[in-house]
């Protein structure tokens, strides 16, 4: 009972924030003081929540790491003149005809290039290194304004193109990075205080009623609502949701096409919000997320046609496979 008050308080908190306009960051805070409380309340001493804490963190690190690179990344493509003759070259491509066409192109690119949405740690590690030398190169900076550019950002001289050009640095991923702090941290608290036993024992439940796929899904929702971005949510989903499978390789398909592609749907979540916010897109981008919603209507809409026809899919499988091991276990 008290857990779900927990979880009930932290979900109003976080609603309240994002019809408010209130930065996400006070309503982690206020549900990183509200889950210490409870842990506080489990009998729990604050030394032994601050490590559950760091070890949260600790698990994103990672991403952490990419932000930083992403930022310096960002501010020297801007500077070197990368990002200008991106611009330069693919102008011409955008006919009034094949716009999104040639805009989708464009993106996977880019996507392709960088190599994650958000980008590995060693791709952006040589696209910084080639990015200071064209700087130092063909634009005569120094040292020391490379650095300032890495981290503060870069800003054009011409007032005009400013407006479209600067930006950048790791000061701009100060605020996604705080968000993942404080959420990761969650994870931690969550799996050292026992706050999510009884969700596991509801997850159960619906996995017995439902398909395993139908009931990651239905958990990924909310779990990606509550982690507010995309690794904390597919940690929370998995944790929640680690029996729903007979198999870990079912598993990890079920959460690919759930907690992945669900957590950029949601608008206050760093894999959307963040994304919104450095190509300047509107809030409400991700309602046109086509490809986003198409895996989990397809997913259950296939699992819904082999349970009505007897496809081989979803409890069916999983009764086939069942079977054979007994013949097996028999024989």
């Amino acid at each position: 009972m008290v857990e779900s008050a927990v979880l009930g308080v932290f979900c109003a908190e976080l609603m309240v924030c994002v019809f408010t306009g209130v930065p996400i960051v006070a309503a982690l805070v206020a549900g990183l003081a509200l889950f210490i409380g409870y842990g506080l309340w489990r009998g729990c001493r604050l030394r032994e929540l601050a490590c559950m804490c760091a070890r949260g963190v600790a698990s994103a690190r990672g991403v952490l790491e990419s932000f930083v690179l992403i930022g310096a990344l960002t501010a020297l493509w801007r500077a070197c003149g990368t990002v200008s003759e991106v611009v330069v070259l693919a102008a011409p491509l955008v006919r009034p005809a094949v716009a999104p066409l040639a805009i989708f192109c464009m993106c996977s690119l880019m996507s392709f290039l960088i190599g994650t949405s958000f980008g590995t740690a060693a791709t952006m590690g040589v696209s910084i290194a080639l990015a200071a030398l064209v700087c130092a190169a063909a634009r005569r900076m120094s040292a020391g304004q490379i650095a300032s550019v890495c981290v503060l950002g870069f800003t054009p001289a011409d007032p005009t193109v400013a407006e479209l050009m600067s930006g950048g640095g790791v000061v701009s991923m100060v605020n996604v990075s705080l968000v993942v702090c404080l959420s990761s941290s969650f994870s931690g608290l969550f799996d050292g205080t026992g706050l999510l036993d009884g969700v596991r024992g509801l997850v159960e439940g619906l996995v017995r009623r439902v398909s395993p796929y139908a009931a990651v899904l239905a958990v990924s929702v909310p779990a990606s609502m509550v982690a507010c971005n995309q690794t904390l949510g597919i940690m929370l989903t998995s944790q929640l949701c680690g029996h729903a499978e007979a198999r870990a390789r079912d598993l990890a398909i079920d959460i690919e096409d759930a907690a992945v592609v669900v957590a950029p749907l949601v608008p206050w979540s760093i894999a959307c919000g963040a994304v919104v916010s450095m190509c300047g897109a509107p809030a409400a981008c991700w309602c046109a997320a086509f490809y986003l919603w198409l895996i989990p209507i397809w997913r259950l809409t296939t699992e819904a046609a082999g349970t009505r026809f007897g496809f081989d899919g979803g409890e069916g499988a999983h009764s086939a496979e069942a079977a054979e091991n007994s013949s097996r276990a028999h024989a």
